[in-house]
């Protein structure tokens, strides 16, 4: 893959861990659906595509 130099360039300036540690101020809210084998996650996980969601 070619990347243009000045991509590259832009990306080695970005201080990627600069807010690590701090508290966030938004509140995220997240849905979670508890699986017990890779069966159950599977079918969670092709169905939480569907409806937006994420099976953990």
């Amino acid at each position: 893959m070619n990347v243009d130099q000045d991509i590259l360039d832009r990306i080695k300036q970005i201080n990627w861990f600069t807010n690590c540690g701090q508290v966030m101020q938004k509140e995220l809210q997240i849905s979670q659906t508890y699986v017990h084998n890779w069966i159950e996650a599977k079918k969670y996980f092709v169905v939480g595509r569907e409806n937006g969601q994420r099976a953990t």
